[in-house]
């Protein structure tokens, strides 16, 4: 059922209404409208709600099987009538769904005897292509309009303009799809962590180096927001953020500048990214700029929306304006789309609120003098833990937040044993998946961590006892550290001197690290 509900996301979220298509009697409300309606409202979750629901048998029947084909066709088909014309479309999307229904109407029709009228639409519809840079459209039209007039209507000045045309617009697509090739070869090495870090930047320097020329003589919008991710890709692969913050600038350039078309899509991704190396940079100031900006960007309350706001909050978390960040945070999650983003989204979302709640727990944010309407609710860890099913699979990410969350909280309520039980889980956490360069500041946190029953939570002994991991930890500050800015959202350093306010003047041995 995961197909169905995926195609009627996109069509009721892109406001088409209905399901029927042309020459379809509608009086009466069918199975297939039954079921999409079903699934669209919730009322269907699984394939064997919905089969008992219709014949009364299991989803391996196959009359549901063909009530279920008989949906999906009919979604395929009004996926031709989705509205474009929201104000969550740009004109250059626009331009690329509109040409390509299109053409793919002219195209089916002229292939199936249509004349005339068709080879006009065909010419308006390139000019169209052309204005947009929808280069394989172009390349498409002008080899089917070639072959119409080197044989079917013989006009040999247009036959000449359209071979111009296939010629031109086929060299501008092989630089396409080679600068996409190597984008998305680089891309999913680095997601994958199967290729070293050296053999990495071989490769990003070579493909980099191959695309830099191109960039200055093509004018291609597709051709540059690619080959500007590869040169991007180039220097985040060795953590040079100074140089990544150089292109993201360049390309923000290029994108503002370029004239004719607005790409606020493509203006995001690098205003995105510029956040994040001056968040990495400690650049809090010029950051903070960019991130206003950065959320002026994207349509309110849509993915993009989120990601802006979740990039300013790791600023702020960084440059120690917590207040700041609960009300920032507190914005993004009370917003009406909140709850309809990704699971990931608001995981993400869920980990910043944890800190901030640990915050005020220990007196770091003042509650009252933030905000007088601000309704205070007690932290349930429990209900936290239970809440982040994607963070808890990440063993190499975002799960260490939830290892230490528990710890600082446990700490703040004074519930030692409960800490050395979750002590013992950060140790083999430790042991088994933070090895690499890439969590070696997690490492050191969490070796600091361990020391706190060996050391019986007496702040002296604790301190005295992880001051060899500490060291450790600064000789990699956070800001060349190779990690995501996702993996240290608070600086550990800043973290373990509120580990170390948590704790007392007092032993407290559990007989497990009593010496014998």
């Amino acid at each position: 059922m995961d197909d169905l509900k995926e195609l009627i996301r996109i069509i009721t979220k892109n406001k088409v209404s209905k399901i029927e298509i042309i020459g379809q009697n509608s009086s009466r409300r069918s199975k297939v409208q039954e079921l999409y309606h079903g699934i669209a409202s919730g009322q269907f979750k699984t394939d064997e709600e919905a089969a008992y629901f219709f014949y009364g048998t299991s989803s391996d029947s196959q009359t549901y099987k063909k009530l279920k084909y008989r949906l999906r066709k009919r979604l395929i088909d009004t996926i031709f009538f989705i509205d474009v014309n929201q104000p969550s479309f740009t004109d250059a999307q626009r331009a690329y769904y509109s040409c390509h229904k299109e053409w793919a109407a002219i195209n089916l029709l002229i292939r199936r005897g249509g004349k005339g009228k068709l080879f006009t639409i065909a010419e308006q519809l390139l000019k169209k292509a052309i204005e947009f840079e929808i280069t394989e459209i172009v390349v498409e039209i002008s080899r089917l309009l070639r072959t119409i007039y080197s044989n079917v209507k013989l006009n040999h000045s247009k036959y000449k303009e359209y071979d111009a045309l296939v010629d031109i617009y086929s060299d501008i697509l092989i630089l396409e799809l080679k600068a996409e090739k190597y984008n998305t070869a680089l891309t999913y090495k680095i997601g994958q962590s199967r290729a070293s870090r050296i053999d990495l930047e071989e490769e990003a320097i070579r493909y980099s180096n191959e695309l830099q020329d191109k960039v200055l003589k093509n004018n291609s919008y597709r051709f540059h927001i690619a080959a500007f991710r590869v040169l991007a890709l180039r220097y985040q692969v060795v953590n040079d953020y100074k140089g990544l913050l150089n292109v993201c600038k360049k390309a923000i350039h290029f994108f503002e500048h370029k004239e004719g078309l607005s790409f606020p899509n493509a203006i995001f991704l690098f205003q995105y990214r510029l956040v994040a190396c001056l968040t990495q940079l400690n650049r809090f100031e010029e950051g903070e700029q960019e991130a206003l900006k950065c959320l002026a960007l994207p349509i309110e309350g849509g993915h993009n929306w989120f990601a802006a706001y979740y990039t300013y909050l790791v600023l702020l978390f960084r440059s120690q304006q917590y207040s700041k960040a609960l009300i920032t945070c507190m914005t993004a999650m009370h917003h009406s789309t909140f709850k309809k983003q990704t699971t990931g989204t608001k995981e993400l979302f869920s980990v910043l609120d944890a800190y901030l709640q640990y915050f005020i727990a220990i007196d770091v944010i003042d509650k009252k003098a933030i905000d007088p309407h601000y309704v205070y609710t007690t932290f349930k860890l429990n209900r936290f833990l239970n809440g982040l099913p994607e963070f808890s699979k990440d063993k190499r990410g975002m799960n260490i937040h939830i290892l230490i969350i528990q710890v600082l909280f446990l700490l703040q309520q004074g519930k030692h044993d409960i800490v050395i039980d979750r002590v013992e889980t950060l140790n083999m956490y430790c042991s088994r998946y933070l090895k690499k360069d890439d969590t070696f500041r997690s490492n050191c946190f969490i070796k600091m961590l361990l020391q706190l029953p060996i050391a019986g939570f007496h702040r002296a002994g604790v301190e005295r006892k992880a001051e060899k991991f500490f060291k450790k930890l600064q000789s990699v500050p956070i800001e060349i550290a190779e990690q995501s800015t996702d993996v240290e959202i608070v600086p550990y350093e800043r973290l373990w001197q509120y580990v170390l306010d948590s704790l007392g003047t007092k032993f407290y041995f559990h007989e497990r690290y009593i010496r014998k």
